[in-house]
C-alpha cells in the first residue's frame, strides 16, 4: 500500500512540474480569423504610448501570465511568447495594454496585449 501512495505522489509531483512550468497564454477573438503568419514574419510591438500610423482593426486581446511555477518568464521571453501567439492569429503587430512586473504575489512580468491586423499595406513597415 506504502508503494502504491508513493507511486501516486510521484506521478502527481511530475504532472505538477510539467504542466506547472510554462506561462499560461489566453487568446480572446475579437475579430474575424485570419490567417497564421509564418514564424520570421515581423510582429510590431507598440507600447500603450505609441503612435500607430497605419489603419488597424484589433482582431483579439492576448493575456499571457504564470501558472504558478512558471521559470524562464522575464519581460524579453513573456514578449516573445506574446509575439509567437500573435503569428498563430495571424496579426500584424501587438499593442501592450498592461505590463505588470514581478511583485510580491508573481515573480514573473504579466502581459496584455491587443492583436491588431493591419488595414492597408505600407511598405514602409
Amino acid at each position: 500500500m506504502r508503494k502504491i501512495l508513493i507511486t501516486i505522489s510521484l506521478i502527481i509531483l511530475t504532472l505538477f512540474f510539467i504542466m506547472g512550468c510554462a506561462a499560461t497564454i489566453r487568446y480572446t477573438a475579437l475579430g474575424e480569423n485570419r490567417s497564421p503568419k509564418p514564424d520570421d514574419y515581423l510582429v510590431h510591438v507598440y507600447e500603450l504610448s505609441d503612435d500607430i500610423d497605419i489603419e488597424y482593426e484589433v482582431i483579439g486581446k492576448i493575456h499571457v501570465g504564470e501558472s504558478g511555477m512558471t521559470v524562464n518568464c522575464d519581460y524579453g521571453e513573456m514578449i516573445a511568447i506574446t509575439i509567437d501567439q500573435a503569428h498563430k492569429v495571424g496579426a500584424d503587430a501587438i499593442r501592450l495594454v498592461e505590463v505588470q512586473e514581478p511583485d510580491f504575489f508573481s515573480s514573473c512580468y504579466r502581459i496584455t496585449a491587443l492583436v491588431l491586423a493591419y488595414t492597408e499595406t505600407d511598405s514602409s513597415l
